[in-house]
């Protein structure tokens, strides 16, 4: 199952996630409710560090205040981001 332990903004909707778990072309996020996908290189998310950190490029609009990652091996826990 993944956890996230730490959120870094990187500017505009950019930010990295770092925790455990996470897999690459098999995770989604959940702000809320809202579901998004990885779409690819440019727009979505990639796996680094041996599936401890995920580089997310997030859509415009969401709230990231509460966070999830989803794969294979579940839903990680609420994080909360301390962001809007």
């Amino acid at each position: 199952m993944p956890t996230i332990s730490a959120y870094t903004a990187n500017g505009g909707t950019s930010f990295t996630l770092s925790g455990t778990g996470f897999a690459d072309g098999a995770t989604s996020l959940l702000y809320g409710d809202v579901l998004q996908d990885d779409q690819g290189r440019y727009y979505g998310f990639d796996e680094f560090s041996g599936g401890t950190r995920l580089n997310v490029v997030g859509p415009d609009g969401v709230s990231r205040s509460v966070i999830r990652v989803s794969t294979a091996g579940g839903i990680s826990t609420a994080f909360i981001t301390g962001q809007p």
